[in-house]
């Protein structure tokens, strides 16, 4: 069990950078190749001004499922500063546009702890070696500068992807299940029995939806559901079924989590489980 919880929260993390943080060299760069703080900064905001310039925010697509935020920021282009569309954002929220909602749960994950002045900024910058690693802080800074952090917290991220979810919202689907019990305690389990075995079904749903509307991530997700046996009963072909689906979307990144599941499984069944599999990766090409 321990194993287990383990996996999910290493790849619940992983899944997060891997969606929506770009990765880099991560090689450490010597002082002497080290730009300036400011000249990093100069920089970026003149990039970030030239990007702004040229780009034309399309309205009518600003809340697409593929939302303009996660396609700028996953390719490492912050054009659209977050101050420019928020009051938008805030509005379509209060709407109760799902996509807006998880949008801003978004936002706040990648903004809540930016540096908030160049002060900030530039004591952070001092402290990162690595000149690709500082660039990505000043990414974030210009993205969220003037963020309205007095206007959201932490605790209504998961309220937010909640209603995502329940509104139709593919990868608050997926999401749903990190945030399903919040409130839930050792103190409070036995008054609230009848609620979580709800939430447990209402969790796996969300996933089982998520894949199919073509979501990749929740299949590593159901996997995790059905080897782990707490919001579904525990079905190690299944869980075999959604890895394999996962690792040939994505090559080599299930191949510990598969190997694990075959000492519980016959040939047979790791052959039924391989088919299956290969038939949901089609999911999400």
């Amino acid at each position: 069990m321990k194993k287990t919880l383990f996996l999910i929260a290493f790849f619940s993390v992983a899944l997060l950078i891997y969606e929506f943080i770009p990765f880099g060299d991560k090689e450490t760069e010597t002082v002497a190749n080290k730009k300036p703080v400011s000249q990093l900064a100069g920089d970026q905001k003149n990039l970030v001004a030239k990007s702004h310039n040229k780009t034309k925010i399309n309205k009518s697509q600003k809340f697409s499922l593929k939302t303009d935020l996660e396609q700028i920021w996953f390719e490492n282009d912050q054009s659209i500063p977050v101050l420019s569309y928020m009051d938008e954002l805030f509005a379509e929220v209060d709407n109760g546009n799902p996509i807006a909602k998880f949008q801003l749960s978004f936002i706040h994950q990648i903004c809540f702890n930016a540096p908030e002045n160049e002060q900030q900024l530039n004591e952070k910058l001092a402290r990162i070696k690595a000149e690709n690693s500082q660039q990505h802080l000043v990414n974030r800074y210009v993205f969220c500068e003037g963020y309205p952090r007095d206007k959201i917290s932490m605790n209504d991220i998961g309220r937010l992807i909640k209603e995502a979810a329940r509104a139709g919202h593919p990868i608050a689907k997926r999401e749903f299940i990190k945030y399903a019990f919040e409130g839930i305690t050792k103190e409070n389990i036995i008054e609230n029995a009848e609620m979580i075995v709800d939430l447990k079904r209402e969790s796996f749903q969300h996933l089982i939806d998520a894949r199919n509307m073509g979501d990749e991530g929740s299949l590593l997700s159901l996997g995790m559901a059905y080897e782990d046996g707490q919001v579904i009963e525990q079905d190690y072909v299944e869980a075999y079924v959604h890895y394999h689906a996962f690792n040939i979307l994505n090559p080599g990144s299930s191949d510990a989590l598969l190997s694990m599941l075959e000492e519980n499984l016959t040939q047979e069944e790791i052959d039924y489980a391989i088919e299956r599999g290969e038939q949901y990766a089609q999911c999400c090409n």
